[in-house]
């Protein structure tokens, strides 16, 4: 029986992945691939600040702090019609929790407080000593919902964590859309 539904933070409650943003912004995510891959890890994992972070993807785009803070907000705002769809069909039934490879208190920026309080575990990677597809995250924010692994659904927008996911036993959901995300959870919670 499902107990709780956990989301990604990134290209499902709140815009895109990072690779989509980096491309918005002028950059070639195929020539920066092992760059932005040891990046956004450093800042996943808590080895860099969001504030270093942005800085040298900043410099590397060609872009002013002020313009790449707005290429973020830009790209990176609140996804409102799931976070509408979480708060009337989901909350009232199940735990819910955001599990994001993210820089500490980023989750909180992203999603406006009224929704951010709709769930009961947040957890950015880089607040621990893992990050997806670790084990350890996904068995640390099982037991922060006080469920086992198949008492849970896990969204992502990225198949290289619905894959390991599945693979520990988690239901898993490779988020490609409200409507479509809707269905597959209707045949997962029926």
């Amino acid at each position: 029986m499902i107990m709780a539904i956990v989301f990604d933070c990134f290209g499902v409650l709140a815009g895109k992945s990072y690779w989509d943003v980096y491309k918005a912004g002028g950059g070639d995510s195929v020539k920066d691939e092992e760059f932005i891959t040891s990046m956004v890890d450093k800042a996943n994992r808590g080895q860099v600040t969001q504030e270093l972070f942005s800085s040298v993807m900043a410099d590397r785009l060609g872009m002013s702090m002020a313009e790449y803070r707005a290429l973020l907000t830009r790209e990176e705002a609140a996804n409102t019609e799931l976070l509408a769809y979480i708060r009337k069909e989901l909350k009232p039934k199940y735990k819910l929790a955001v599990l994001s490879n993210a820089a500490a208190g980023v989750v909180a920026r992203k999603i406006p407080a009224e929704e951010y309080a709709l769930f009961d575990v947040v957890i950015e990677s880089a607040t621990t000593p893992y990050a997806k597809p670790d084990r350890e995250i996904f068995e640390l924010v099982a037991s922060k919902l006080g469920v086992t692994f198949d008492e849970m659904i896990f969204i992502d927008d990225l198949e290289q964590y619905v894959v390991p996911a599945s693979q520990m036993g988690i239901h898993a959901i490779r988020y490609t859309g409200v409507d479509a995300m809707k269905h597959k959870l209707g045949s997962l919670l029926t």
